[in-house]
């Protein structure tokens, strides 16, 4: 097993510093001296390996979708039928584990960052094209399995994304009215009324 670099460690300390100052402080509230003060390195330091304060906040968040991708990459691999893998990756982003309301935390602040800077527009696209991507093979994959059926999968797909959004803000927020058990039920009951194979 090839060990990573001292430097890619280093950047991956950083950015998990970064990732939990913003969700302590907000993107906005973020200064490069909070970063270092997290990660137990200089301010100098810091700025070694990422040349700005934008920098640091754009590579963060390119890590944050990458790690995102990674934590549910074994559910992607895993020789499943369709529905039981497209109910496993609903799970995954729901927001009970501390990882992934921190994921989502970050998310927020990508999008309120992304009103005023139009690299992060960017970055939040490509994201969302790759989530879209990914969410849409699952279920391409069960149209050719014969357990799911639509008419429209860009509009399913695109249904379902806005949906795990929406309910996961709510859940993150302490809903009186969604938590994250019923932002589950409600992704489940979508599923089976839109797209199970009748």
């Amino acid at each position: 097993m090839v060990r990573p670099s001292v430097e890619d460690e280093r950047r991956a300390q950083i950015m998990a510093a970064t990732r939990r100052v913003m969700v302590q402080r907000g993107v906005s509230m973020l200064r490069v001296a909070d970063v270092a003060r997290e990660a137990g390195v200089s301010p100098g330091i810091v700025h070694y390996y990422f040349a700005s304060k934008d920098e640091l906040i754009r590579e963060t968040f390119e890590d944050n979708f990458a790690s995102s991708l990674e934590r549910r990459a074994s559910i992607l691999d895993e020789p499943l039928p369709a529905d039981e893998k497209l109910d496993a990756l609903l799970g995954s982003y729901v927001p009970l584990d501390e990882a992934t309301r921190e994921s989502w935390h970050v998310w927020l602040e990508l999008w309120v960052g992304a009103l005023q800077d139009e690299r992060l527009r960017q970055l939040n696209d490509d994201a969302y094209d790759e989530w879209r991507s990914l969410m849409g093979s699952v279920i391409a994959e069960g149209i050719e399995q014969g357990v799911f059926e639509t008419d429209d999968l860009r509009t399913e797909v695109n249904q379902l994304v806005s949906m795990i959004d929406g309910l996961a803000v709510q859940a993150l927020l302490g809903s009186s009215v969604i938590s994250a058990d019923e932002m589950h039920r409600i992704c489940r009951e979508f599923v089976r009324d839109h797209l199970i194979a009748r």
